[in-house]
């Protein structure tokens, strides 16, 4: 008994004789005992049993009781159906040709003879079938993904072994520029633009030749000359023997996503510097904001330092004033005098502080005009040192005066001998105020066109990290040292200015507890033949009121000189 397993193919027979049907049924059995054969003697019991079943073969005969059996075979290859063999008592030539024109694989006579053999031709109609069967669906496959490769909308070549185009699909020669039959059997070469480097072609061939797929971005050149960019897979092609045969190439467009992509790396570079930007302009702003503090700080510290200097002085006058009026019935003596020369000491201190504010003022407002003329500077520097002595605290500090003698060769100096005084003078004072033991000395020498002096002193010197400030008006290191020595923090802030104005600069080198040397360097300006007097136009304008002019080195120095000047609007 035959098995759903053991059955080969199945074979389904139209026909209304039984002893056509025995026959053909033993012939089977015999000849190939695995197939199974199942029998409808009518047209309308065909038609039932082959909308339930698909048979590898119908046997049908075109004579059937009810109706032509040959209405069984179109369309059924197109249908996928099974293939059809025909049985006719006579006429084979006649009914041959119309049965092959319905769609039917062959015809055979109902004799025993014809019979006998219809198992071989059973087989060959079921190989024939399936052969035709399995090339169209090739061939419709083949049609699909033609259809395919030519609706997508990357380009896809084809190419040979050697890179020679074959085929190419429409948006190929969208990509490109060029007609189909511009680029058939032409080398890829053709959209070589020239900006990558042989390297890259050299590892593109050597990865596809490998067998390896590769992957990469192009920039190809079109036929109108115009450069794109691309991302490109190229996968090889083998046959059946596992032989390299073609490459396909998938190009993509890729040029307005590059743009994108510059275009955003832009937008971000702009951003990043706009953020520079605003973070500088914050950080200024905070600057700004810190500066007008400490100013505000520093002007509500000079208010303070103005009413104890002014109120000084003025109440010692005003005090001693009264006195002498109380004394006025007493003759002339020693304490007249000693009163007297109080009010003049603290005269003369309110005028020289008043005069400093003075000076200030004019220098900021570009109002200060030197007047030059031929002056000795030697004979100035004796005089300012001899001003200075009264000043020093008796006979622990002493004080030099070192003239080098470039002084004396280099003739009068052309110069503001007031302006050149108060520089000097304001030193010396200073000097003097911080030195209650040692010595002061004064050096003058030539340097290059020169005019270099030095104040040092062994006093109680200067921090590191209080020279940037020394400089700015109304400002002191240590407040303590202000109130018991005096001052109000002008002098040092006047003589920087002065020194610019001059065309020079003030440095200072410090060390806590050692002492400070100041350093005037002042252009050396020789007197013309008649000697004449010169008014000199307001100096170049100092930029920044506060600034700070460099930080100290090891031993502690700073430098007044700016590094940039321009005349004033």
């Amino acid at each position: 008994m035959q098995t759903r397993d053991s059955i080969v193919h199945s074979v389904f027979l139209a026909e209304a004789r039984d002893d056509i049907a025995a026959l053909i049924c033993r012939t089977f059995a015999s000849a190939k005992p695995d197939w199974a054969i199942v029998r409808a003697s009518t047209l309308l019991e065909a038609q039932r049993m082959l909308s339930r079943q698909k048979p590898d073969l119908a046997i049908v005969d075109i004579h059937l009781p009810d109706g032509d059996g040959m209405t069984l075979l179109p369309g059924r290859l197109e249908n996928g159906q099974c293939p059809m063999i025909v049985l006719t008592d006579g006429g084979v030539g006649r009914a041959l040709g119309a049965a092959l024109e319905a769609g039917a694989i062959d015809c055979v006579v109902k004799s025993a003879e014809s019979i006998q053999a219809l198992p071989q031709i059973a087989e060959r109609a079921i190989r024939s079938w399936a052969y035709v069967a399995a090339r169209q669906r090739a061939e419709q496959t083949v049609r699909l993904l033609a259809r395919a490769l030519e609706s997508v909308a990357n380009g896809v070549v084809i190419t040979d072994c050697n890179a020679r185009i074959e085929w190419a699909n429409p948006a190929f020669t969208r990509l490109t520029g060029y007609a189909l039959e511009e680029v058939m059997g032409q080398n890829l070469r053709i959209l070589k633009s020239g900006v990558h480097d042989d390297s890259v072609y050299r590892d593109l061939w050597e990865t596809i030749r490998a067998g390896s797929v590769w992957f990469g971005h192009m920039v190809n050149r079109r036929k109108n000359g115009t450069p794109y960019h691309e991302e490109m897979t190229i996968t090889p092609i083998r046959n059946t023997s596992g032989n390299i045969t073609h490459f396909v190439a998938v190009k993509q467009d890729i040029s307005e996503r590059m743009h994108a992509e510059r275009a955003l790396r832009a937008n971000a570079e702009a951003l990043r510097t706009a953020n520079r930007s605003l973070a500088q302009a914050m950080a200024g702003a905070e600057a700004a904001c810190r500066d007008a503090e400490r100013a505000n700080h520093v002007k509500s510290e000079f208010l303070a330092k103005m009413s104890h200097e002014l109120r000084t002085p003025l109440n010692s006058i005003i005090g001693f004033t009264e006195l002498m009026i109380q004394d006025t019935l007493d003759p002339p003596g020693p304490k007249r005098a000693t009163r007297l020369e109080k009010v003049h000491r603290n005269a003369h201190n309110l005028l020289a502080l008043i005069n400093d504010i003075l000076d200030l003022s004019k220098i900021e407002a570009n109002r200060l005009t030197l007047e030059l003329a031929p002056m000795h500077v030697g004979q100035v520097l004796e005089d300012c040192t001899e001003l200075a002595r009264p000043l020093l605290r008796a006979d622990a500090v002493q004080l030099h005066l070192d003239l080098h003698p470039s002084i004396a060769q280099a003739g009068p100096w052309m110069g503001d001998e007031l302006r050149f005084r108060q520089i000097v003078t304001n030193l010396l004072g200073n000097a003097a105020k911080f030195t209650e033991a040692g010595h002061i000395r004064v050096r003058a020498r030539m340097d290059a066109n020169e005019l270099i002096i030095e104040v040092q002193d062994t006093g109680i010197g200067i921090a590191a990290e209080h020279l940037d400030c020394i400089f700015h008006e109304f400002e002191q290191v240590d407040s303590s040292n202000t109130r018991r020595a005096g001052g109000t923090g002008l002098g040092l802030a006047i003589c920087k200015r002065l020194c610019r104005l001059m065309g020079g600069r003030i440095d200072v080198r410090s060390t806590a507890g050692v002492g400070t040397c100041f350093t005037v360097t002042l252009p050396w300006s020789p007197t013309d033949a008649e000697g004449g007097r010169q008014k000199a136009a307001p100096g170049p304008c100092w930029m920044d009121p506060c600034e700070s002019d460099g930080g100290a080195a090891d031993a502690g120095t700073t430098s007044g000189r700016e590094q940039e000047t321009r005349p004033c609007a």
